[in-house]
């Protein structure tokens, strides 16, 4: 297995190659995306999952700050970085003769930092930048699916409540964290039509 770094303003991302190694094409390429405050070491774990199915992976950590609150400039950066070290994997591997064009790309996105990336991710490919033209429709041709694991990025008012009234007994309270619940659903509301509290990690 071998490891690679890629650093650049406030990017860090570990690039895997599938068990294999080069030798082997990748089944697919996923971007893994850790929580807020993570550390590398423990999403590689997830990371892992993956390259043992023969897959390829791009996982990364906003940095903190970006990762606990949401910095679109950050974020953006952070996913072209990400967009381009997918883009240089598919060139290398399409290109093999048992390959098997196009390979797919999967995003894991883990708790909200993870989400957050994901919604960069989108965001970047909606660009109309022509800069970033040949990159984006790469990508966006060959994403095949996401995983939202943990990642509340899109929260309803409903389900906030419900969740709220299963676990908070006093009335203050509640009605307190219910007021705070009701003005960030209602900034997520106007950012997606989506609804989705995720799983557990």
């Amino acid at each position: 297995m071998r490891l690679h770094y890629c650093n650049a303003t406030n990017n860090n991302y570990a690039i895997h190659l599938p068990r294999g190694g080069e030798s082997q094409t990748p089944r697919a390429i996923v971007f893994v995306f850790g929580w807020a405050f993570s550390r590398m070491k423990h999403v590689l774990k997830y990371s892992a999952l993956y390259q043992d199915r023969g897959c390829a992976t791009i996982t990364g950590i906003l940095p903190p700050l970006s990762g606990s609150v949401k910095n679109d400039a950050v974020i953006s950066d952070f996913c072209r970085g990400a967009m381009k070290e997918a883009a240089a994997l598919i060139q290398k591997f399409e290109k093999q003769p048992n390959a098997k064009s196009p390979i797919p790309i999967l995003v894991h996105a883990l708790c909200n930092g993870g989400g957050f990336c994901r919604l960069g991710l989108h965001e970047a490919l909606a660009s109309t930048n022509r800069k970033h033209e040949t990159i984006n429709r790469m990508i966006r041709e060959r994403l095949a699916a996401e995983v939202l694991d943990s990642a509340p990025v899109y929260i309803s008012t409903k389900s906030s409540l419900a969740a709220l009234a299963g676990v908070v007994e006093n009335p203050l309270v509640f009605w307190v964290l219910a007021i705070v619940c009701l003005l960030y659903t209602s900034d997520a509301a106007d950012d997606t039509p989506c609804v989705d509290l995720g799983g557990r990690r």
